[in-house]
């Protein structure tokens, strides 16, 4: 994975409601947080999302490329998801890619996260 590597973005499963934007910016990430709080309390992980833990690491991601790693699913105008890429150099040589998938409940069985892990996998 590089920048060099271009993948469409991901394409938002007919019928969803929803589409898929790039990564505008740090100012993504409150929306992102929420819809990551509403897929934990869902799910029922205790850990709080922290906004400014999130800013913080999207501000010194390494091996990522916000302008084509990271993209936002949007449902009537709100952030309810989220896919990110990266990748990491071991000291065997050998390359892992990390992919992040966040869809909140409200967008659970539209085909959504399998949309994200095609773009996920193609990406990598």
């Amino acid at each position: 994975m590089s920048t060099q590597t271009r993948v469409p973005p991901p394409e938002a499963p007919a019928g969803s409601g929803t589409t898929f934007r790039p990564w505008r910016g740090i100012e993504d990430v409150d929306g992102m947080a929420r819809a990551n709080a509403r897929l934990r309390e869902r799910v029922g992980l205790l850990e709080p999302i922290e906004v400014e833990a999130m800013r913080h690491r999207y501000t010194h991601l390494v091996n990522y490329d916000p302008a084509v790693d990271c993209h936002i699913l949007e449902r009537d105008g709100e952030t309810r998801g989220y896919v990110r890429t990266e990748w990491h150099d071991l000291v065997d040589g050998d390359r892992i890619y990390d992919a992040t998938l966040v869809v909140e409940p409200s967008c659970w069985g539209l085909g959504i996260a399998a949309a994200m892990l095609r773009w996920a996998e193609a990406r990598a």
